[in-house]
């Protein structure tokens, strides 16, 4: 009965921390913008967190239906992925960026074919105040474990569906 009690205590910790987490994330106010003029994203009481997705959000879509949208947000140990639609099952993989292109890959988290929001994938190594990073759709190859030389990078006329986003200080 002792261990039952230890295991709920346990998830019941870490179910808190998660959620303390996400909270301070999505607390944020206003939509302000960054020096080039683009939104970069904040949920406000005002709005809703689709209004604001599709607003504000950069992405990356295609006619087959992958889209791939994240924010400029705060530089750590996590990238938050504001909405993913994805033809197949794939990978959301975030690359550092390396002179303008993607680069060293830094994160990735299986998704099923569908919709998605709010997917949270966790970083090897924290994200830097002022870099760009990109997220990326990868393919699986059905043994969902990731591997950068067998889940390749979704191809769409010729180009990745990816997307470029900011760490902020």
């Amino acid at each position: 009965m002792k261990k039952f009690l230890f295991v709920g205590v346990i998830f019941f910790i870490m179910g808190a921390a998660v959620g303390l987490g996400m909270g301070r994330y999505f607390q944020s106010s206003k939509t302000d913008s960054d020096a080039n003029g683009d939104a970069l994203m904040k949920y406000g009481e005002d709005q809703s967190v689709e209004e604001v997705l599709e607003d504000s959000l950069p992405s990356s879509e295609n006619k087959e239906g992958n889209l791939l949208m994240v924010a400029d947000q705060s530089a750590g140990k996590s990238v938050i992925v504001g909405k993913i639609s994805a033809v197949r099952d794939g990978w959301i993989v975030i690359h550092e960026d390396r002179a303008g292109k993607p680069g060293n890959i830094l994160g990735a988290l299986r998704v099923d074919q569908g919709t998605h929001s709010g997917l949270m994938v966790e970083l090897l190594r924290d994200s830097v105040g002022g870099q760009a990073y990109y997220a990326m759709l990868h393919s699986d190859n059905g043994d969902k474990k990731f591997d950068y030389a067998a889940d390749l990078p979704v191809q769409e006329n010729g180009s990745p569906v990816m997307t470029k986003f900011m760490a902020t200080k």
